[in-house]
């Protein structure tokens, strides 16, 4: 059984991880924080491990716990909160005289257009790095960008060229720590460049930096990435995505029958999660047709 506790995803955006605010017990201030969204959370998955013992159930279900937010707070924020003056109606949505559809904090994370949206009001920052990328006499080469806890870019002319031109503007947005483009074979991303970094963001980002961004890579991948410093986000206050500790230390929740108490330093990917499930459950299957390894967990006593 996957659980995934929605409520912790959207308040971790709103407020950031380290949201501590409350309210009188059963109101509104309450019930929109991580504290109460927390316990709340924590008390459902009581209630499901209840009904599955009810029910005779518990010793056959492995239940694995997830929240999809590692996060970092944006102590240093590049998005942008509104576009009307505070009490203006509908002050939250992107400027409409732009052509732009959504809530402000969709022009924060993209920049282009999809299928049935438009997304052409970014903050200032990326407004400058559409500007970097757009010729004096003709349409900018930023085809479409999504920015969160890191920057991708994809371009309308994707040459050698091009991308090389987009990483290095990506590389002078405030906050980043390291740029990277697309090779041409489209399976794996060359480094452009970097900024400076501290001592344990320099570690980390050699351990793990470019393993990280290689994930993304592949023919619909995006032609250059940006990766940011910790408690930077263009986004959301609080947001995920990207390379960094904070954002890639993810807690992971294992809660079945043989499965022990003791807590494990493995590490684990989320594509070690399917195989070390069939593996703990002695269901059969082919490692070849999976890109994860099963881990194995703690064992009751």
């Amino acid at each position: 059984m996957l659980v995934s506790l929605g409520g912790i995803d959207k308040l971790g955006h709103i407020w950031g991880p380290e949201d501590e605010e409350t309210g009188p017990p059963g109101s509104d201030q309450e019930m929109r924080h991580l504290p109460f969204v927390a316990r709340n959370a924590d008390l459902q998955v009581g209630r499901i491990v209840d009904a599955l013992e009810a029910r005779g159930q518990l010793d056959e279900t492995l239940i694995v716990v997830t929240a999809d937010h590692a996060a970092q707070t944006g102590r240093r924020f590049f998005g942008r909160f509104d576009t009307f003056p505070p009490g203006v109606p509908d002050s939250n949505l992107c400027d409409p005289a732009t052509g732009s559809t959504g809530l402000r904090s969709d022009c924060n994370w993209y920049f282009g257009r999809d299928a049935d949206e438009v997304y052409l009001d970014p903050s200032p920052a990326i407004a400058g790095f559409r500007d970097a990328l757009t010729p004096p006499n003709g349409p900018t080469n930023l085809r479409f960008s999504y920015q969160d806890g890191h920057v991708a870019a994809w371009l309308n002319d994707n040459s050698l060229q091009r991308k090389q031109e987009a990483a290095a503007a990506i590389l002078d947005l405030p906050g980043v720590l390291a740029s990277f483009h697309l090779n041409g074979a489209a399976d794996d991303y060359r480094l452009f460049g970097t900024n400076r970094m501290r001592g344990a963001e320099r570690s980390w980002f050699a351990r793990h930096g470019e393993q990280l961004v290689d994930m993304m890579a592949a023919p619909y991948g995006p032609d250059a990435v940006g990766l940011v410093d910790t408690d930077v986000t263009y986004g959301v206050m609080g947001d995920h995505g990207g390379h960094n500790r904070l954002i890639q230390r993810i807690p992971m929740i294992f809660y079945g029958a043989g499965v022990g108490s003791r807590d494990s330093n493995r590490t684990i990917r989320l594509v070690d999660v399917l195989p070390t499930v069939l593996e703990t459950m002695g269901i059969d299957y082919d490692e070849n047709d999976l890109d994860g390894r099963a881990v194995r967990l703690p064992r009751s006593r």
